[in-house]
């Protein structure tokens, strides 16, 4: 390194690694702690697989380096077509061998790795001198058949992890012998940060609600099994249901299009697509649902406690168990469907209960999940393994 480039170098450099800029929770989350390390004065950089709708966000505050491009965004096949041929035949190696070269020029002073399946992305810049920390959202099942290979790939690169649940970290040490003393347990954190009451009147109809990318993981096929014995049980429809963020034309969804279609359940659950600010739509329910199979620490839980809504969900799912036995809603026996159903109707019914919770649920949020300290924690961690420590 020169003199001059020593000179030039008057900010820390962290760098962000990630698998994509969707609006999904992770990519959500590391937005606002880029913000946060932006605002701290660190000049931030991005390593991602994919684009997304975030992008531009991202884009004000670093650069950023794209593994895979994007030519579907291309609609005239006469341009897509050979420049995806290009892509496969040989500027895909050239693309990556000139990223790898840049980012290890830039020598960060710490690697900020976001999600277990960027390890792959972290081995491909090997070697580098710079400290790593892993952020991990992610539990045994997706550890182990999403992120795969992905992830095992970056394992031995990385000098710090971050765990947001208490399952998430045992995995890391049973599965993956990991140290417990190279694992921080920080939860995520909610994004309202202005703790308004809510102040709901007794609907003709009780709204529950529930969001996410559709899939087997988010319990997509138990909503529609969910609402069917609901729908046995209500006798007058005073109860619906609604699943935010479902798109119906995505070609994913046939499946789940063609049950609820034969199941007849128009009547009592209804898909809303994904919007920008979900909030408006949250606000007006009396009850989430997460059907979540495994979900560590689930970022719709924390924006509609803000909001005062108790939660429903399965024992062992994640870290929203916690919020529950702190009083914050009901749990079920794992994929248990009439249970469900029990707890639903019990905090229908029982409107004490419901307040109850409400109280407890944007309580909780608000202390445990409190994103000023959480991101001091983050920095905390981060700046234990930086070189500018």
């Amino acid at each position: 390194m020169t003199p001059y480039f020593n000179l030039m170098k008057l900010k820390k450099q962290i760098l962000f690694i990630g698998n994509d800029f969707g609006r999904t929770g992770a990519p959500l989350l590391l937005l606002e702690i880029a913000k946060f390390f932006k605002a701290q004065g660190w000049e931030c950089f991005f390593f991602v697989e994919a684009g997304g709708i975030l992008e531009p966000e991202y884009k004000k505050l670093g650069k950023i380096y794209l593994y895979t491009l994007n030519f579907n965004k291309y609609r005239k096949k006469l341009v897509r077509f050979p420049l995806k041929f290009l892509w496969n035949l040989c500027l895909r190696s050239l693309w990556r061998l000139q990223i790898a070269w840049r980012l290890k020029s830039l020598k960060a002073d710490v690697i900020y790795c976001n999600t277990g399946v960027s390890g792959y992305l972290l081995s491909s810049l090997q070697p580098v001198d710079s400290p790593v920390v892993m952020h991990i959202h992610e539990m045994a099942f997706i550890l182990k058949h999403h992120c795969g290979l992905k992830f095992t790939q970056g394992i031995k690169f990385v000098d710090s992890f971050i765990a947001v649940c208490e399952e998430s970290k045992a995995t890391l040490v049973r599965d993956y012998q990991i140290p417990a003393n190279k694992i921080s347990l920080i939860p995520e954190f909610g994004m309202i940060e202005e703790w308004k009451p809510t102040h709901r009147q007794e609907p003709s109809v009780f709204k529950v609600g529930c969001s996410g990318y559709p899939g087997w993981r988010k319990g997509t096929d138990l909503l529609l099994q969910v609402a069917q014995e609901t729908k046995k049980r209500a006798g007058s429809f005073d109860i619906k249901f609604y699943c935010v963020g479902y798109n119906t034309d995505d070609s994913e969804n046939i499946s789940y299009n063609f049950d609820y279609q034969k199941a007849e359940l128009s009547d009592i659950l209804e898909f809303v697509p994904p919007t920008r600010n979900p909030l408006p739509i949250y606000s007006q329910f009396q009850l989430q649902l997460l059907l979540s199979r495994e979900d560590p620490n689930p970022l719709v839980v924390l924006e509609m406690g803000a909001l005062g809504i108790p939660v429903v969900c399965f024992k062992g799912s994640g870290r929203t168990n916690e919020i529950v036995k702190n009083g914050g809603g009901l749990e079920a026996s794992y994929l248990s469907i009439s249970e469900i159903v029990d707890a639903i109707f019990e905090l229908k019914n029982n409107h004490k209960l419901r307040e109850a919770c409400s109280l407890k649920i944007q309580s909780e949020v608000r202390t445990t999940f409190n994103k000023s300290k959480i991101l001091l924690d983050i920095k905390k961690a981060v700046d234990g393994i930086s070189k500018c420590a």
